[in-house]
């Protein structure tokens, strides 16, 4: 039966990450998701027929295996979707459809745009063509790419039907996805275009409460403790927060929309030493002028309770844009606000900006000690699973490279290391402290040198030649002894090496930050300092002890219901770096557990629709699916062929966990697996 199982994980785990940007927008936007655990709720926009009247367009099932996803489910997955579709057999493919008002623009245009925010200026389409889609004018693209190591290729249309610009895009497998292939006809066939004009409106929607690593949104209202402030948005505006924020600007701290102008706008902040913030300032306000057209601009707004004059700019596009940017600083803390907008809404823009620009306010001390305070009070909301690490409940573990860290409350943001080929070091973990304006890489590589010439060369990597080498002394990190130097900048930085030999292989930590802020947060670096621990003897990913499988990195262990059970890992090609898989078999019989850490903008009752039906394959469903609790959580059970599969689906915070029972000859017993499966941590 599990054959039937491997096709899925691609085109679920790959699908989302590798989905197309908006249509001609600079950056991604993809509806709300928290970041904190939600109730698991049923996902009623799975259907074999989407009949869109406001957009005037049809979809049918391109073939058996499709499944259609109505507006409601896939713009979980891709925010500007309006419907689309997953297959899951053959190593999957996804297609969706965009659509954006965009009076007096060409497809040409379009397309040009489109492709030159998808491609970044690293490459060309294959190819671009003038074709016939359902029966409308229409440009064709051919785009190459390789994600996450897979080869992926994307192919879409894009027609004009008024003022609006459609695109229907199909992606997946290379060889599977190709101009004149077989999937791409089907899908061709599926779509119909309906007469009449598209009459959508858009309309505001309610993001709900969401928190994350130094920050809240709660009724619009955003709150900042990492950098101090709070913004709050009316009328058409709506605040993009949390997991979405990083597909529309990842180094942002909040995001927001104007629904009615297709408008879209980020708040970047950054802490500087409060020295230097003018010169900070005064390098911020040259980078729009390369490029860019500076044009008039007669706004002034607030911000941190100061006025602020608005500078503007147009971008020299195919599809030009206008830019609305304004600066502004408040005890080390530069914040930039931008917002963006085809250049034809210039005027609409401004004048909204000038009426009703977003309350942006500074925190008294008091407030955002309270605020902290509270966020203080909630789970851990980072979840992150790599192909060698895990951060899950403020507990980061490297398998790979031997590091256990356990995180402590506070401003502490955490992002999985990458191998940096350029150089003799792996960046396994980095940590940054938004408030301080300090962060912290860890890195890890086989010994070579001894501890005095390490430490000297990884100065010269991260600060360039030394004109004289600075004092090395001892230092301990944890539990481990080695040795620290430290290092200024002419810029105002100050950087702390440290390097700890430890069982053949050298951990480097570097500390950086304004110098001023280094000098005041020696206690809590220090602090998190010594909660690390390195070396071989640090838990494997994976154990097998006393016949219970033991997956650490994703936080489960499933036991051998007998001695003459089989253990084998489930595949899960293309999702193996955020996933595992292992099942137990007997003759006829079946049980098996999946998990994976749900990609950033999944929702997760589509992510479950799917997986029952790329996993049940041509089983027939048995019932309706319900809920029931488990181990203190509310998980959803489903069941197939008369009983003869069973699925459990319980989400625990940002993972996913797939528990099953198939059988043969009777029907399936789920209990049995349930009471052989147990949360490690």
């Amino acid at each position: 039966m599990f054959p039937q199982h491997v096709s899925i994980w691609a085109s679920l785990i790959l699908g989302p990450l590798l989905a197309p940007m908006s249509l001609v927008s600079p950056t991604a936007h993809v509806g709300p998701t928290p970041e904190q655990d939600e109730p698991v709720q049923e996902a009623p926009g799975l259907r074999p027929e989407v009949l869109d009247e406001a957009y005037r367009f049809r979809l049918t099932q391109p073939s058996e295996g499709w499944t259609l996803l109505d507006e409601a489910s896939i713009r979980s997955i891709l925010g500007d979707a309006l419907a689309g579709g997953c297959e899951v057999q053959d190593g999957g493919a996804w297609f969706a459809v965009l659509a954006q008002h965009m009076p007096g623009v060409s497809i040409e245009a379009a397309t040009t745009s489109f492709l030159d925010s998808m491609l970044q200026g690293s490459g060309s389409p294959e190819s671009v063509q003038d074709v016939t889609f359902a029966g409308q004018p229409a440009r064709r693209y051919h785009v190459l790419t390789e994600e996450a190591g897979q080869p992926i290729d994307y192919v879409g249309f894009v027609y004009a039907k008024g003022d609006h610009i459609f695109q229907v895009t199909c992606w997946g497998p290379r060889g599977k996805v190709a101009p004149d292939s077989e999937l791409i006809h089907k899908i061709e066939a599926a779509y119909t275009v309906l007469d009449g004009p598209v009459t959508a409106t858009r309309t505001r929607e309610d993001v709900g409460d969401q928190y994350g690593v130094g920050w809240s949104l709660a009724s619009d209202v955003f709150t900042s403790t990492a950098y101090g402030f709070r913004a709050q948005f009316d009328g058409d505006w709506r605040s993009i927060a949390g997991s979405p924020l990083k597909q529309l600007d990842p180094g942002a701290e909040l995001g927001f929309e104007h629904v009615q102008l297709e408008a879209y706008g980020s708040i970047v902040c950054e802490t500087v030493d409060p020295e230097n913030s003018a010169n900070h300032l005064a390098s911020l306000q040259n980078e729009f002028r390369e490029g860019f057209e500076q044009i008039e601009c007669n706004v002034t707004v607030s911000m941190f309770g100061k006025g602020v004059r608005l500078m503007a700019y147009r971008d020299s596009a195919a599809v030009p844009f206008i830019y609305f940017r304004a600066l502004a600083e408040h005890e080390g803390t530069v914040m930039e606000f931008v917002v963006w907008a085809l250049a034809s809404r210039r005027v609409e823009l401004e004048r909204v900006l000038r009426q009703r620009f977003p309350s942006i306010t500074r925190l008294s001390p008091e407030e955002r000690a309270a605020a902290q305070l509270e966020l203080d009070a909630r789970p851990d909301p980072e979840n992150i699973v790599t192909a060698g690490q895990s951060l899950r409940r403020g507990v980061f573990r490297d398998h790979a490279a031997g590091i256990l860290w356990t995180k402590p409350k506070g401003l502490w943001r955490v992002s999985p290391g990458e191998t940096d080929a350029g150089v003799d070091a792996e960046f396994r973990v980095e940590i940054f402290n938004p408030q301080l304006g300090v962060s912290i890489v860890v890195l890890a590589t086989p010994t070579r040198q001894t501890p005095e010439q390490g430490l000297f060369t990884l100065m010269e990597f991260f600060a360039g030649d030394l004109s004289e080498r600075p004092e090395v002394l001892e230092w301990t990190v944890g539990e481990h002894a080695g040795l620290h130097a430290d290092l200024a900048r002419d810029n105002g930085i100050h950087l702390r090496f440290l390097s700890v030999p430890v069982e053949g292989t050298t951990y480097d930590v570097v500390v950086q930050g304004p110098q001023a802020h280094m000098r005041n947060a020696r206690e809590p670096i220090g602090a998190l300092l010594k909660s690390f621990r390195f070396g071989a003897g640090i838990t494997p990913a994976i154990q097998e002890l006393n016949g219970l499988h033991w997956d650490h990195r994703l936080g489960y262990a499933l036991s051998r219901p007998a001695e003459d059970w089989t253990k084998s890992t489930v595949p899960i090609p293309g999702g193996e770096a955020v996933g595992s898989g292992v099942q137990y078999s007997r003759g006829g019989e079946e049980i098996y557990v999946v998990a994976f850490c749900v990609p950033t903008g999944m929702d997760m009752a589509a992510l479950q629709d799917l997986m029952a039906q790329g996993i049940g394959g041509s089983l027939e469903p048995f019932g309706q699916p319900t809920q029931v609790p488990f181990q203190g959580l509310t998980a959803t059970q489903r069941a197939f062929d008369d009983g003869h599969a069973q699925m459990l689906f319980v989400q625990r915070e940002k993972t996913l966990y797939l528990l099953g029972a198939n059988s043969e000859l009777r029907p399936a017993n789920l209990e049995d697996t349930l009471k052989l499966f147990a949360f490690t941590d």
